[in-house]
């Protein structure tokens, strides 16, 4: 993905400008979700020649299932893996796009029946939809046959500082090729026009026409009809070629935003591609405890991140005044007889700066206690197992023998 670079000759004033929002700039800049569309499944991804030999030899279909075997051509969109925070979500609410599925689109007018979200899925190489698509070698996410202006692909990050601004960026790919189009025409015998994907290729001008140009609608915003609204446009995309999109959002106040991508208006059902996404943003970690609070005090209590971070995250925890410190990402922490305790976290992500929670403050409760010399001090609780004084001789009853040696036999539901 092609990044801007910053340029400017008065050295000065940039650094001067650097070094007031040195913080803002590194915590902003951190890549907070995205994905490149890598999938747990190896998808098929054969190289056959672009003529008559290869990708349009009439019997390229049975060829290809020969190659394949048993491998998988497409993946669902929610299954590709995600940077940044594990709790990420993607998803696309058209059908899985498939070879069959595009026939079926074709053959409707390039309206897929009974949806307006068309076809979606994972792909290596979009030519296993149609040959005549442009050919490429990495796995992407591919549309085709949804309704001008309904979203296609929505993408959610969470765990971020309330009400920020995120960064969303991707590149959006034409997957009409003019070379792929004239060696289909050739291969075919076709020596004035074909129509595909809504669009008509003339053969003398090798060129396609239509009444839209190819591009893609990108927003934080959907109205009630699911139709992307306000946000930014790639513009016209060139034949076989791509384009970056840029949508900068912000989070809402529980930290969670929301980008959605959508075709513009007009008759625009041509497959579109979608790759490298990358979302860039500030993460503020939540402090939670496994127990309710007030916690025993002398008994064992876990804190926990409220979320999932990746792999690589560097935790730091303490507390005050007990001064203990963790560098695990879950803390466990045993309170003394003290009426509460204050918990800190500072969490950094690979490559980001760190990130702080709010202070959290763990309030106790004297709930156990023994004399030690004199000296009442609470004591840990333990827990009884049943079965360590008696036992279940079947799925109904419980027995236990009491001090004296007593057998007693009692209803096993009162000891769930």
């Amino acid at each position: 993905m092609n990044k801007p670079l910053l340029k400017s000759k008065l050295w000065m004033v940039v650094t001067g400008a650097l070094l007031l929002s040195a913080f803002n700039v590194s915590a902003q800049t951190c890549v907070v979700g995205g994905t490149d569309f890598d999938t747990d499944a190896a998808l098929f991804d054969p190289i056959l020649a672009n003529d008559e030999t290869g990708w349009f030899n009439e019997d390229v279909g049975d060829e290809l299932d020969a190659l394949c075997g048993t491998c998988q051509y497409y993946e669902e969109t929610y299954k590709g893996k995600h940077l940044g925070m594990p709790s990420n979500s993607m998803k696309s609410d058209g059908a899985l796009f498939t070879a069959a599925l595009w026939t079926t689109i074709l053959a409707n007018e390039n309206i897929v029946p009974n949806t307006f979200l068309g076809g979606s899925a994972i792909v290596t190489n979009p030519k296993l939809i149609d040959p005549r698509l442009k050919e490429f070698h990495n796995k992407m996410f591919v549309n085709a046959g949804a309704t001008h202006e309904k979203a296609i692909f929505s993408y959610t990050v969470s765990g971020l500082a309330p009400n920020s601004t995120v960064v969303f960026t991707a590149d959006i790919y034409n997957l009409l090729d003019l070379e792929s189009a004239a060696e289909y025409a050739n291969a075919n015998s076709i020596t004035t026009e074909f129509e595909f994907g809504g669009y008509t290729y003339n053969v003398t001008q090798d060129q396609f026409y239509g009444n839209t140009s190819i591009a893609i609608n990108g927003s934080t915003a959907v109205n009630v009809n699911g139709a992307v609204t306000g946000g930014v446009s790639t513009g016209t995309i060139g034949w076989g070629a791509s384009k970056e999109i840029s949508i900068t959002g912000t989070t809402d106040g529980a930290g969670t935003v929301t980008f959605y991508l959508g075709r513009p208006g007009g008759i625009n059902f041509a497959p579109i591609g979608v790759d490298n996404i990358e979302i860039k943003g500030t993460i503020k970690p939540e402090i939670t405890s496994q127990k309710i609070l007030p916690v025993c005090q002398a008994n064992p209590v876990l804190l926990v991140p409220k979320h999932t971070y990746p792999a690589g995250t560097t935790y730091s925890w303490s507390t005050t005044p007990a001064s203990e410190t963790s560098s695990s990402q879950y803390f466990s922490f045993t309170p003394g007889d003290l009426p509460s305790y204050t918990v800190n976290l500072s969490i950094a992500l690979p490559g980001c700066a760190a990130a702080t929670a709010n202070a959290f403050e763990l309030t106790t409760k004297a709930c156990c206690s023994e004399d030690v010399g004199g000296v009442i001090v609470p004591t840990a609780s333990t827990y009884v197992f049943y079965d360590d004084f008696g036992m279940f001789p079947s799925k109904s009853t419980f027995e236990w023998r009491s001090p004296d040696g007593t057998l007693n036999i009692g209803n096993r539901r009162f000891f769930y």
